[in-house]
């Protein structure tokens, strides 16, 4: 996921099961992977976004093929 603006507040992408947070910084990214080799869902990789307090928040999520 990349970053393309920066936020006045709030707007943390929050890892619930490994209790991270991502703080949104124009021009940064997130990276991580969200299947196991046997193509099932990671429930590690479980995120939500949190609302945004101040401003907005754009980004671009990647798809690799």
């Amino acid at each position: 996921m990349f970053y393309l603006s920066d936020v006045g507040a709030g707007g943390a992408t929050a890892f619930t099961y490994t209790e991270t947070v991502v703080w949104p910084k124009k021009g940064s990214a997130a990276f991580w992977w969200n299947l196991k080799r046997n193509g099932e869902g990671d429930e590690m990789t479980r995120h939500r976004a949190c609302p945004v307090l101040h401003r907005s928040k754009w980004e671009c999520q990647s798809f690799l093929p």
